[in-house]
């Protein structure tokens, strides 16, 4: 048996009332609902954890597309793959 870490990379910042007010997380939400620094510190924050997931043993991490939306903000399996194979993230300090 294989143990993978997989990670959505979900935008944690929507506002409460989001499942009232939208009809979607998947394409529809306004750019407006992003915050660029918050967005910023998420990314590292999720690659940090799948960093650590191989720390502690897991066979690999999985990373998927999914189109860079609310549901999840990754938007290219490369991108994500190659900063996890530079072997460490640089640390945000905002």
């Amino acid at each position: 048996m294989k143990f993978v870490a997989f990670h959505l990379m979900p935008y944690r910042e929507l506002p409460a009332d989001f499942e009232q007010s939208y009809p979607s997380v998947w394409v529809t939400p306004p750019k407006e609902l992003y915050d660029p620094r918050k967005g910023h510190r998420m990314y590292h924050d999720y690659l940090d954890e799948l960093e650590f997931a191989v720390d502690l043993g897991y066979d690999a991490v999985g990373v998927n597309e999914h189109h860079s939306n609310a549901y999840g903000l990754m938007p290219s399996p490369n991108l994500m793959g190659s900063i996890l194979s530079g072997g460490s993230v640089e640390t945000y300090d905002g």
